[in-house]
């Protein structure tokens, strides 16, 4: 199935297409937030009405910038996810996603004037 859009928010489902290449898994976590590996890679889907909360910095920070269309990858990107909407990750999650941000996606942030 392809992804439709209803309201201009996407529908993904199993084949949608993805950054990464087709979804071969998709789990919505909440709110429209919606998890998704392929064979390759994976990451998160976070819908506009919600991308808007994390920080423009932040999503300017992401991985080819893919933060600003709501898609952020799994291997750095995600601790924006957790960081912002932390409700369906775990404590330990929470943690490693404040290390990765730190570590990571703190020293490459965008400077505003």
């Amino acid at each position: 199935m392809d992804a439709t859009t209803t309201n201009t928010t996407p529908t993904l489902d199993i084949g949608s297409p993805t950054p990464w290449g087709a979804a071969d898994r998709v789990e919505t976590l909440c709110n429209g937030i919606v998890s998704v590996s392929t064979p390759s890679h994976g990451g998160f889907f976070v819908p506009p009405r919600l991308n808007r909360a994390i920080p423009a910095r932040w999503r300017a920070a992401s991985f080819k910038r893919l933060g600003e269309t709501g898609w952020y990858e799994e291997d750095c990107d995600w601790a924006m996810v957790a960081l912002t909407f932390p409700k369906p990750f775990t404590a330990r999650q929470r943690i490693e996603a404040k290390l990765c941000f730190d570590a990571m996606i703190r020293p490459k942030l965008p400077k505003f004037t």
